[in-house]
């Protein structure tokens, strides 16, 4: 959203020009600053009611990220070490002394006093992380070409050497990278399964910003300070974005083109500036080009202090590059779900239904069906071979007990179970069979 009040009267027009990203794309960014990839891919607004859906390729207006290392370009400087001074919001003492700084092309700069060793009680600042943000594509070391930038930040960070505790400043490691948010356009294949959304982006070659875009619309005559490379710009300017302009549209080599309003990119670049970038610190230190400039910073003096706040996950991160393209990620998700283009932009897919199918495992059917058969034949034909030559006194007891009498004269005399066993172990017997022939002697 972006509001505009001009001054007609002054030459150019005095223009007081507001903006401010949704609060969806706020809220977008720095969930894309506090969460891992993957959670952040599962944020994207579809519809799948049965948890299994597969989509066509399908192009998109995205957010992308680009991050670029820029160590190599680092030169080193000698001066005072008095970078922190006007940053310290304590009360501590400032020093002076042999101090040496590491800066970039563009300005942006860190600064220690030499000697300063990582890890020792502070009697002085030292800087840590020192950050410079900006829009505006001519202002940043490696993101010149990309003409819908919409922010970037060069970020230069020292800390511990890994391999000598003991590293004073300035031979301590120095890092530098600068990472970029810019609008393109993006191929998307997506699929859900079992309810987790899977999602795969690439940026598509050949898609540009349309030349018939971003143009001015009744631009007063007597802004003559508003040069070519201003009217190119789509970052945000209090002054010159009181002019008003078509849509930033974006084309694909196929020829579909993707529209992003005047007050969208006016908000969402002036969200940035305002959430990212603190006032701009300006130093007499210089390369012979540009003046040694920060707009973010992550140091120490009696507690740590660091400006704008929206910045320490810039130096909480070992992985800008990572770290950038979940926020672009965040950002994208924000983009397709807040469009106002209705349904005829939506992407029909195709979904899945959950069906159980049973493999029937005959072998093992067979294998019980088999031992059941076994059995019946078995007990047939064992019923049917010794049931009727079975001796009686195999099958009942009534055998026994009808030749009481025969052993009484044995077991009398026992008083117990031990001796009865053993009376009846030292008897001969003889077992006849039906016709009188002897079965058993013994």
């Amino acid at each position: 959203m972006m509001a505009i009040m001009l001054d007609p009267s002054m030459h150019p027009p005095t223009a007081n020009t507001k903006a401010d990203a949704d609060f969806s794309m706020q809220s977008a960014v720095l969930y894309g600053l506090s969460q891992p990839l993957n959670s952040t891919v599962q944020q994207l607004k579809y519809n799948c009611p049965s948890g299994n859906c597969t989509w066509p390729s399908y192009q998109s207006l995205s957010v992308c990220s680009k991050c670029t290392d820029l160590t190599s370009s680092l030169t080193q400087h000698a001066d005072r070490g008095g970078q922190y001074w006007p940053l310290m919001e304590d009360n501590n003492a400032a020093a002076a002394g042999n101090g040496t700084s590491y800066r970039l092309p563009n300005g942006l700069f860190l600064d220690n006093l030499d000697g300063w060793q990582w890890g020792a009680r502070p009697h002085y600042g030292a800087m840590f992380m020192t950050t410079y943000g900006t829009g505006n594509a001519s202002a940043t070391n490696a993101m010149a070409d990309l003409d819908t930038l919409i922010w970037a930040a060069a970020v230069i960070k020292t800390g511990p050497d890994a391999a000598n505790a003991s590293a004073a400043w300035p031979h301590m490691p120095v890092t530098a990278t600068e990472c970029a948010l810019y609008y393109c356009v993006a191929s998307y294949e997506t699929r859900v399964h079992n309810g987790s959304l899977a999602e795969r982006a690439s940026v598509v070659d050949g898609a540009t910003r349309a030349a018939d875009s971003w143009q001015t619309v009744d631009f007063p005559e007597s802004w003559d300070a508003y040069n070519e490379t201003m009217e190119a710009s789509i970052d945000f300017d209090p002054y010159f974005s009181g002019a008003r302009r078509s849509d930033l549209v974006l084309e694909a080599p196929d020829g579909e083109r993707f529209n992003v309003s005047q007050n969208a990119v006016a908000g969402i670049s002036a969200y940035f500036k305002s959430a990212f970038q603190a006032p701009l610190q300006a130093y007499n230190e210089t390369n012979g080009t540009v003046a040694g400039q920060i707009n973010g910073w992550y140091m120490n003096s009696t507690t740590i202090q660091y400006q704008p706040s929206a910045i320490q996950p810039f130096w909480k991160s070992d992985d800008l590059d990572g770290t950038f393209e979940t926020l672009a990620t965040s950002m994208t998700n924000a983009l397709r779900a807040d469009a106002d283009v209705g349904d005829a932009a939506r992407v029909l897919g195709q979904s899945g239904r959950l069906v159980t199918y049973y493999s029937v495992q005959w072998p093992w059917i067979a294998l019980n069906a088999v031992v059941v058969v076994m059995g019946a034949v078995f007990l047939v034909l064992t019923v049917r071979r010794c049931g009727d030559s079975a001796p009686v006194w195999k099958s009942s007891t009534l055998a026994a007990m009808s030749h009481g009498g025969h052993v009484k004269h044995l077991l009398e005399r026992a008083t117990s179970l031990g001796e009865m066993e053993k009376f009846a172990k030292g008897e001969k017997v003889v077992l006849f069979g039906k016709n009188g022939e002897v079965l058993m002697k013994g």
